[in-house]
């Protein structure tokens, strides 16, 4: 009985951890060269972390331990994959994404201790996020590679500044309205496609 209990409380960690081995699959095809496929995989880990809260609330366990992990798993798959991706797949200068870089890992850590301590604010039987969500690092750095492969050169001048404006963004007080998944998995799958 104490072993199936030790299961169901560790379900939902036990899913966002899943996302690990899919991330670092990510880095390992990026450092070879193969974007999309390391978009793949990223975009697993991404189906995998939107996962463990679902099921976290549905079995009722949620806690500090769940919460904190998460973010931690939201810190390698939507701030420091990003990051990584842009250097290594857009020919940008060093110095403005270096910059860039570090406002955005910076903004995503304040981001992410800023939730775990506060949580999401609920008003008006509605839930929000204060300031923009991590996710959108990753969308807008799935979105610039996927624009310079079109070759929409223009977005090398445009990354650097649009990825500061992110940090910032992540940090302000503004209240975003929390939406289900399914547009986030709509969303992924055009990025994807856009991508290939």
């Amino acid at each position: 009985m104490e072993i199936l209990k030790l299961l169901k409380n560790n379900l939902a960690n036990a899913v966002s951890l899943l996302s690990v081995p899919f991330v670092l699959v990510a880095f390992h095809y990026a450092l070879c060269g193969q974007a999309f496929l390391s978009l793949c995989f990223i975009a697993t880990a991404f189906f995998i972390d939107t996962a463990d809260g679902w099921i976290a609330r549905k079995i009722r366990i949620e806690s500090i331990r769940g919460r904190m992990i998460d973010s931690f798993c939201d810190l390698v798959i939507y701030v420091a994959f990003p990051c990584f991706f842009i250097y290594q797949f857009l020919p940008i200068d060093l110095l403005a994404m270096l910059f860039a870089g570090s406002a955005v890992m910076i903004a995503g850590i304040v981001r992410l201790a800023r939730l775990n301590e506060c949580g999401l604010i609920r008003d008006d039987n509605k839930i929000y996020y204060q300031g923009l969500f991590v996710p959108a690092v990753l969308v807008a750095a799935v979105a610039f590679y996927a624009l310079y492969q079109r070759g929409v050169n223009q977005v090398l001048y445009l990354a650097a500044p649009a990825m500061a404006a992110i940090s910032l963004l992540m940090v302000s007080n503004f209240r975003l309205r929390k939406i289900n998944n399914w547009p986030w998995y709509v969303l992924a799958a055009i990025l994807l496609w856009m991508a290939y």
